[in-house]
């Protein structure tokens, strides 16, 4: 009787709003890949020594999305929810024959091995060793993942990427 069309209980206009969706949440639109967001950073210094801890990547390629990659503390902050990529190359070297072991942190506890902080990738003992990792992690905003070591080294030729899939 209705011929699908709209049944209204009072009378209404063309400029109505019926509902609002932000599909951009803060800097996250699914849909335009050109502000999903994303990063690549680097480290090209082969001089000095870091220390065991979080691992940072001082030399930032992309930025996309707003400031989501830390350069001076190593953390990338999740802008919004979702599922996120992240793959880290690290050269190690000058590990004084201790051998180090790298791995990736969601809020400060390790993302494989269930939790127990136990390394995953393992470096064996001495120097010009490179690693290559990955995780693919679900985050929440304001969740963090950060790449760690054991040990200290020099961070040179080193990288780390990352974005949001979904």
């Amino acid at each position: 009787a209705d011929r699908g069309e709209a049944r209204f209980q009072s009378g209404t206009s063309l400029n109505e709003e019926w509902a609002s969706v932000d599909i951009d949440h803060q800097h996250c639109d699914y849909f335009n890949t050109s502000t999903t967001p994303a990063f690549s950073a680097y480290r090209a210094n082969p001089a000095s020594q870091i220390a065991s801890g979080t691992y940072t990547f001082t030399s930032q390629t992309l930025d996309r999305g707003g400031d989501n990659y830390n350069t001076s503390d190593g953390k990338f902050t999740a802008p919004c929810d979702g599922v996120y990529y992240f793959i880290a190359t690290l050269q190690m070297y000058g590990d004084n024959g201790a051998g180090t072991h790298a791995r990736f942190q969601k809020n400060g506890t390790d993302v494989y091995n269930n939790g127990t902080n136990t390394p995953s990738y393992d470096e064996k003992a001495g120097s010009h060793q490179s690693l290559t990792m990955f995780c693919l992690v679900e985050l929440s905003t304001d969740d963090y993942v950060e790449c760690v070591r054991n040990n200290t080294t020099r961070g040179m030729q080193s990288a780390i990427a990352g974005f949001l899939v979904r």
